[in-house]
């Protein structure tokens, strides 16, 4: 399949982009002027503010994966809206344009706001409380007009999602390097907010095992099995990689301590044929290793 995937360059669409091109033609789209990673075509496509012509892209297209966005944590910053509501409004325009017949949009399991009930499913109250999810929100509501047009829309709403080549100001990167180092790692609060944590290779892997499914348009949770605390993340970025490092309590407060975020992925599993293949403990070890091999340079 002629496979175009928005947001290449970054971390969540460089790993789809990496499992698809073993078995696929990829094109990426990015705002860079040049790749991070090998794809079968390049094509720096900023979707916040230009149109793309068919001159620019004359391959056949079968699917998209929309997988960039803005994140932003304030309210006010207009990229928000830009790219995760214009950007997608092109990238439903290009869908109906070249009568492609599948996208799949890489959502936010957190458009739901704060969980009023567990576990989380698909029919959860939508609440989001920041411009972002606000945004991401919008972003499946746009693409799921794609029905009026007979193409399929996918929405994939995922938690946190990790693996190698994750950023590095996340909790999980930031426990591994103290670990690494041989500091403390510090919790804020009780250290009870329980999260749930997505390899990036099982999301990759989802998707390329639904290209072919027909009849599969609607919303999906795609979560890992269990959830688990941040103070239970510290134990094991410990456990994993050995070293000295002790677990310390700071005294500040953290006014998410006893949320949980459980996620019911029965629809994924049973519509989807989705499998979690990463267990946390595999996950914490491959991003040790690629924090690694960044340190040394390699």
């Amino acid at each position: 399949m002629n496979i175009l995937v928005t947001g290449s360059n970054g971390f969540v669409g460089r790993a789809i982009v990496e499992n698809l091109k073993k078995n696929h033609y990829v094109i990426g789209i990015g705002t860079k002027g040049t790749p991070t990673n090998k794809v079968g075509k390049y094509v720096k496509w900023d979707i916040a503010k230009d149109e793309l012509t068919e001159s620019v892209i004359s391959e056949k297209i079968d699917v998209i994966i929309h997988a960039a966005a803005c994140i932003d944590i304030k309210d006010q910053v207009l990229e928000l809206a830009k790219v995760n509501c214009l950007g997608t409004q092109r990238i439903f325009n290009l869908a109906v344009e070249r009568n492609i017949k599948k996208v799949f949009y890489i959502s936010s399991a957190p458009v739901i706001g704060v969980p009023e009930f567990h576990p989380i499913s698909e029919k959860h109250p939508l609440k989001p409380l920041t411009m972002y999810h606000v945004t991401k929100l919008s972003g499946e509501l746009i693409l799921s007009q794609l029905y009026k047009y007979n193409i399929e829309a996918i929405n994939l709403r995922i938690p946190s999602p990790i693996g190698p080549g994750m950023p590095v100001k996340s909790i999980l990167p930031l426990f591994i390097r103290k670990v690494m180092s041989g500091e403390d790692i510090t919790i804020n609060g009780e250290g009870s907010r329980r999260q749930n944590y997505l390899d990036v290779r099982d999301l990759a892997n989802v998707i390329e095992n639904c290209l072919g499914k027909q009849q599969i348009a609607g919303t999906y949770l795609i979560a890992a099995d269990t959830t688990i605390s941040n103070i239970e993340l510290a134990r094991k970025c410990k456990d994993v990689i050995g070293g000295s490092s002790d677990i310390k309590y700071t005294g500040n407060s953290d006014t998410s301590d006893n949320q949980i975020w459980d996620y019911d992925n029965s629809n994924a599993r049973d519509i989807l044929g989705f499998y979690q293949k990463y267990s946390i403990d595999e996950s914490i070890a491959d991003i040790w290793k690629s924090m690694e091999r960044n340190l040394k340079g390699l």
